[in-house]
């Protein structure tokens, strides 16, 4: 499979719907913490988006850690920056890679699945 230069991600990320109910978090290094909003989610990242007046100051490559809660699923996912385009940052998820990740794989993919359900729904109106 052949990728164009352009081409960020590994895989097909869902855009999250109006009314999902997906709480973020970001927490960078320095242990501050701000409330985002998740555009969009796969398993191997996510599109954060903040409220003008709380836009994380971030560095490509920093690490951090992204907060996800959707009903009764909550967990903390290590992640690193991609971009950071005004209000918005690409969060990367490398632990994935690790088979010790596996319980944080299957919350993220119990998480994502409620994501894809609700755009299926909107998109099924």
């Amino acid at each position: 499979m052949t990728t164009n230069s352009k081409e960020r991600r590994d895989g097909f990320r869902a855009r999250v719907v109006e009314g999902l109910n997906l709480d973020s978090e970001l927490r960078c290094s320095k242990n501050k913490a701000w409330p985002s909003k998740t555009l969009n989610l796969s398993l191997n990242g996510c599109l954060l988006e903040f409220s003008k007046d709380q836009v994380p100051s971030l560095h490509v490559d920093e690490k951090v850690s992204i907060k996800l809660c959707c009903q009764e699923d909550s967990v903390w996912v290590p992640g690193v920056v991609r971009h950071q385009r005004a209000d918005r940052v690409g969060v990367h998820f490398p632990e994935f890679m690790h088979a010790s990740a596996k319980s944080t794989e299957q919350i993220i993919f119990r998480i994502l699945r409620a994501v894809e359900r609700g755009w299926l729904r909107q998109n099924a109106k």
